[in-house]
């Protein structure tokens, strides 16, 4: 099965996205596919369209064409140490929302990437009640040796609110959702895809509080970069309430 979506940046959004399921008549039963290498390479240079997607009216959750920014990002160091993990990718992209994004990719073929989903929940009417920033470390990006279907605790943690005595809970779920190819410039792009699921929930004073981000990543193996992100918008709403905006950003070149 194929599925066809556009993006066109004067006026437009175009990008083409095709979904592809595999020839295999039957699955596995633990699901299982051959496990790929995030072959990320230092001094690799990619650039970006990236939108802030809109929170409200008949435009929710597209992405504001007026606020477009262009983002080139450099692979800048494949091997170094960052928060326990060794051999971790660190991808540079000044002007963009994620400035600075980590990669680490453990034996097993399993993705992570730092604080994934839930620097968008650090909005200025929550962050004052918290004990320290909302900074979730490592977050299981994505199963490389699973199919379309697998699901994950892909994160859990929680912060502390003195001022109510309570904490904050986050939690980010994630399933694998179809392998899909996505065109840059003249290049077909075979991308690995999963959907995270990101909450965010407290009581203050007996009124609770709930936040919710869902985001969709795509990743290719062969380049080691995200070819796309496409996180929704969200709020929270109850004791604290916001609107949280979401973000589209999409590869249109690579050196």
């Amino acid at each position: 099965m194929k599925i066809l979506f556009s993006i066109i940046t004067a006026g437009m959004l175009m990008c083409a996205v095709i979904a592809c399921d595999s020839d295999e008549t039957t699955t596995p039963p633990d699901n299982t596919t051959d496990t790929l290498r995030f072959e990320a390479k230092k001094g690799f240079v990619s650039r970006f369209d990236e939108y802030p997607v809109d929170t409200a009216g008949p435009s929710f959750d597209k992405p504001i064409l007026a606020e477009h920014v262009l983002v080139q990002e450099t692979i800048s160091d494949t091997g170094i140490t960052y928060f326990g993990k060794s051999g971790v990718s660190m991808h540079i992209g000044p002007g963009s929302r994620f400035d600075t994004t980590y990669f680490y990719q453990d034996a097993s073929g399993d993705l992570y990437r730092y604080n994934y989903g839930f620097e968008l929940l650090a909005v200025p009417e929550l962050e004052p009640y918290l004990e320290r920033p909302i900074d979730m470390q490592w977050v299981l990006l994505m199963k490389f040796s699973k199919k379309e279907g697998a699901t994950w605790l892909a994160k859990r943690d929680s912060i502390n609110v003195p001022a109510f005595g309570t904490k904050v809970y986050f939690e980010s779920n994630a399933t694998m959702k179809a392998d899909t190819i996505i065109r840059v410039g003249t290049e077909d792009i075979s991308c690995r895809q999963a959907e995270h699921v990101i909450t965010a929930t407290a009581s203050f004073n007996g009124i609770p509080v709930v936040g919710k981000i869902i985001a969709r990543t795509y990743v290719s193996a062969k380049y080691g970069k995200v070819i796309l992100d496409y996180i929704r918008s969200g709020s929270i709403a109850g004791g604290v309430n916001a609107k949280v905006r979401g973000v589209y950003k999409i590869m249109t070149y690579h050196e």
